[in-house]
């Protein structure tokens, strides 16, 4: 996984490089995600998380994104007795996107990489952190409000793994184009 990870980072980059005429954005937004994991409760809470996000189109078809979140609205239950605090410390992830360009302001794009990140769990019993990685993947619809700035929504599926717990849901971003 972390190879696959690190060659997707060097060919977006390389990319991004080998085209003088890329258009690079770097972008700011909050995400509603929604955790799935059979060890809480209900099986399924949200948590608030700050994304940022650095990217260029490499062409009219393709553009390159990393992305890095962490936390800022924690999930918090009593369970068994137990207050427990779930967040995560932070998240990455590398993908490649393909958009359909066209004439209006909305560029409607999909997104395929690898994501990342380091979870907590905290109690007044015990505490732990995990780290995790998996295949990530995207789709959403960026709208220009200017030359230079604009806004993105989102729905990104982060993590399914094979112990059912997943972690997806929707975003919005403010974006600038440099």
């Amino acid at each position: 996984m972390r190879k696959l990870c690190a060659s997707l980072v060097l060919c977006g980059i390389g990319v991004v490089s080998a085209n003088a005429n890329a258009e690079g954005y770097i972008a700011l937004g909050y995400a509603q995600l929604d955790h799935s994991d059979r060890s809480f409760t209900d099986g399924e809470f949200d948590t608030g998380n700050l994304v940022a996000r650095l990217g260029a189109d490499i062409s009219p078809y393709f553009g390159a994104e990393l992305r890095l979140g962490t936390t800022v609205v924690k999930h918090e239950e009593t369970f068994r007795g137990a207050d427990v605090e779930y967040k995560q410390d932070y998240f990455y992830g590398a993908y490649l996107r393909v958009k359909w360009d066209n004439t209006t302001s909305l560029t409607p794009y999909a997104a395929l990489g690898v994501a990342g990140g380091r979870e907590r769990l905290d109690s007044n019993v015990i505490s732990g952190r995990d780290n995790w990685n998996d295949v990530s993947y995207a789709a959403g619809v960026d709208m220009d409000l200017t030359d230079r700035i604009g806004i993105n929504a989102e729905y990104t599926q982060y993590r399914d793994d094979e112990y059912d717990i997943s972690i997806d849901g929707p975003s919005v971003s403010a974006v600038w184009k440099f």
